[in-house]
């Protein structure tokens, strides 16, 4: 994979981090498949699921994913949730061999549960749990966040420690759906999942693409909680559900659009670089601030020297490229040498922001492509460096390169647990199907006729299914290869 321009190198870490993936090695069962059909690594996660044939329920939109808007109460979830995560850290550590033990109760099969210590466990957080049922319940949701108002280097270094905080209050969620989905209330864990979606929903709300990367954890995570409940012997359909799921859930849209912004709120002085009356001395300055070098202040002598030889190589160049896209020639070699440059910064900025940013709006099949192909003219034009030292000509004070965007990433992140969801409600139009036909799996999908087979959003296509010796094998193609993290294998046999 191509290099991408981080958003400072704490952002870049902690994105991948955010993003998580879980690895399951699984044995390949060998079969003699048709050509097109894709055969995946081991290390791809697999499901082996014996499903229940279930029709649509008698009330079809009897299940909803999301606590519908005449069941919710006036209220704010923020305040909910911020109380959820202090009685969360006001709890006695675990002791390490039973927190080992908790992180293993989460690739347990649910009928693997230790049902008396996972229950004790739970317990202990019934405060925890109380606060998140009336978050769920509230009518809106306002973290109170005001991200828009920094400014300067507060833009990338404001703290998110309650939605750091919010990963815990989901996985303890996830695991009380698990122990009442071993103990067959399904009924009390599909309100559990709804609330885990709603959290997921609500962090989304936050324009910070890091915290739209932990509701997408969160959303994985209540994905899994709707898994376990589908694979359970006797669960009702849940495929009008999974279809009344907004999607995206997490829409990063906004997020990515918001960050876009990022260096115009770190550095205020591009906003109105053309028609701001500084002397050259406080252009110089005012150039100067923007330091990415954290190992010397504005003011050190190397950072003076630093931003001169990037203004005395940068302004020819600014210079002669804002006189051809339409700038007067004589209120151009008026103005400072400093403010010819940032007026140029400013403007090369933007267009490299907008080229990659637009992308985000178009579907996940062709979004990759593009916004690969797109970063790679950039390069090849001059508005991002191939490094972090490299000083493109069209990005003089090296914003565009340090203050990027890993689109990819952030898009590729974004349709994981939305190809999960597309696969599930895959998986429910089999099992509807099933209940029609004498208990049979549907030779191929385009054998389901009861109900639309959803396609995936990152191909554009249906999944891959096929059915060999009354199993069939649904499967989420990787998004790359080696990615392996970003695929799954459904094995199915009807009950």
């Amino acid at each position: 994979m191509n290099r991408l321009p981080s958003q400072a190198a704490f952002i870049t870490k902690r994105l991948f981090i955010a993003i998580g993936g879980l690895l399951l090695t699984a044995m390949v069962i060998p079969v003699q498949a048709e050509e097109a059909f894709p055969e995946l690594s081991p290390e791809v996660k697999t499901h082996e699921w014996a499903l229940s044939p279930a029709k649509e329920p008698h009330f079809a939109l009897q299940f909803k994913l999301l606590p519908p808007l005449n069941e919710r109460k006036p209220g704010n979830s923020a305040a909910y949730y911020n109380r959820a995560t202090l009685f969360q850290a006001s709890l006695p550590k675990d002791p390490p061999e039973l927190h080992d033990r908790y992180i293993e109760w989460f690739d347990l099969p649910c009928e693997k549960l230790p049902l008396n210590e996972a229950k004790a466990w739970l317990a202990r957080r019934r405060v925890v749990l109380a606060e998140l049922q009336m978050a769920t319940q509230c009518e809106t949701c306002d973290w109170g966040t005001r991200f828009q108002d920094l400014r300067g280097m507060d833009v990338i270094s404001v703290t998110l420690q309650e939605f750091q905080e919010a990963r815990q209050l989901a996985r303890t969620l996830r695991l009380q759906a698990k122990v009442e989905i071993a103990e067959k209330r399904y009924d009390v864990a599909f309100k559990t999942i709804q609330q885990s979606y709603r959290l997921a929903q609500d962090l989304a709300t936050v324009p910070m693409i890091i915290v739209n990367l932990i509701a997408i954890a969160s959303q994985s995570l209540a994905n899994d909680s709707l898994s376990d409940l589908i694979a359970a012997e006797g669960s009702p359909n849940l495929y009008w559900a999974l279809r009344g799921l907004p999607d995206p859930l997490v829409d990063v849209s906004i997020s990515t659009q918001f960050e876009s912004s990022m260096a115009f709120r770190m550095f205020p002085f591009l906003v109105d670089a053309d028609t701001a009356e500084h002397s050259p001395p406080e252009w110089h300055r005012l150039l100067a601030s923007v330091n990415f070098n954290q190992l010397g202040s504005n003011e050190s002598l190397a950072n003076r020297t630093r931003i001169t030889t990037l203004v005395t190589r940068s302004y020819p160049i600014a210079k002669r490229e804002l006189i051809a896209a339409g700038y007067d020639r004589e209120r151009i070699e008026r103005m400072p040498v400093g403010q010819v440059v940032a007026i140029f910064a400013r403007d090369c900025q933007r267009y490299a922001a907008d080229q990659l940013v637009k992308w985000i709006f178009m579907p996940s099949s062709a979004r990759t492509k593009a916004i690969e192909a797109t970063q790679a003219s950039l390069i090849r034009e001059g508005y991002l460096g191939t490094s972090d030292d490299a000083v493109a000509d069209r990005d003089p004070l090296q914003i565009n390169t340090r203050v990027g965007y890993n689109l990819t990433g952030i898009s590729e992140s974004s349709d994981r647990p939305r190809r999960v969801v597309t696969a599930l409600a895959t998986i429910e139009a089999i099992r509807m199907h099933a209940a029609h036909n004498n208990g049979h799996l549907p030779a191929s999908l385009a054998d389901i006729s009861i109900v639309p087979v959803p396609s995936d959003p990152f191909t554009g296509k249906q999944l891959h299914y096929r059915v060999i010796d009354n199993r069939a094998e649904l499967v989420i193609t990787p998004t790359r290869p080696h990615y392996h993290f970003t695929g799954r294998r459904f094995l199915l046999r009807m009950r």
